[in-house]
């Protein structure tokens, strides 16, 4: 400890060496790394010669230190856009309609899905890293009296000493907010009878009532191609289901073509 007390005062003893402006105060080397700087500068001395030794003081000029990840470790994983949940589909009410020369009545469904957002939790693990870049203060003893060594017999500060430092090691969350969407669907609400006359059949927990008077009541286009539904060929002109009115002599459509599906049932 005492040689490192001596490094923070070296640098006094080699300013009229190197002149540097005003800093902050430096990071002082662990005592492996100041070994390994002393001995570079023991290295780059000049040769003892009869009545003069040269001995040496590192001293730090500047230093960088930067943080390294060293490992990182998955803890949990949750990729986006995975389905969390979901409601059953609802009814949308008042949604009744016909699609295209369908004779069922279809309606439309909706329903709340969650889906992840995603979140990736890692052990991050890190090392403290410093890189010094130090010179030499070279001392020449001369009939037991010690000075500095000419400018030209010292060690420019160029010199390079990395020391690995402390490793820590951290949580880290990335993460974003689960998604809430609507999802729509159509679906048939009721299935118009086999035959004529014949029962509607109310379906995906439809609670209106099925019947042909609500068939006609959302009826889009021309006839239905079909005499499965009931009441079809005695449609008047004004009803919603006709195009273009009817002569005045004439306050029925003809009799549909028959289905055959009309037939499997007596």
């Amino acid at each position: 400890m005492k040689k490192l007390a001596f490094l923070a005062t070296s640098a006094l003893v080699g300013q009229t060496l190197i002149a540097a402006p005003a800093m902050a105060a430096l990071p002082i080397p662990n005592t492996t790394t100041f070994d390994a700087m002393q001995v570079a500068c023991d290295a780059a001395k000049p040769r003892n010669t009869n009545g003069v030794i040269y001995t040496t003081e590192p001293y730090v000029a500047a230093a960088v230190t930067s943080t390294i990840e060293t490992a990182r470790t998955t803890i949990e994983s949750i990729p986006g856009g995975i389905l969390i949940s979901q409601t059953p589909f609802e009814f949308t009410t008042g949604s009744e309609h016909r699609n295209g020369y369908s004779t069922n009545v279809h309606g439309n469904f909706t329903s709340t899905a969650v889906y992840s957002g995603g979140k990736l939790v890692q052990e991050v693990t890190e090392t403290t890293n410093t890189q010094f870049t130090f010179g030499c203060n070279v001392l020449k003893t001369t009939n037991g009296v010690t000075d500095l060594a000419p400018p030209g017999q010292q060690v420019d500060p160029t010199l390079i000493k990395n020391e690995v430092g402390t490793t820590t090691t951290r949580t880290e969350t990335v993460s974003a907010p689960d998604v809430t969407v609507t999802l729509n669907d159509e679906k048939v609400i009721c299935i118009s009878p086999k035959k004529n006359p014949g029962t509607w059949t109310s379906q995906n927990g439809y609670a209106g009532m099925c019947d042909t008077a609500l068939y006609l009541r959302v009826a889009q286009g021309g006839p239905v191609p079909s005499n499965s539904v009931p009441g079809v060929s005695q449609l008047l002109p004004n009803a919603p289901d006709h195009q273009t009115g009817l002569p005045e002599d004439q306050l029925y459509y003809p009799q549909l073509p028959n289905d055959p599906s009309d037939f499997d049932e007596i």
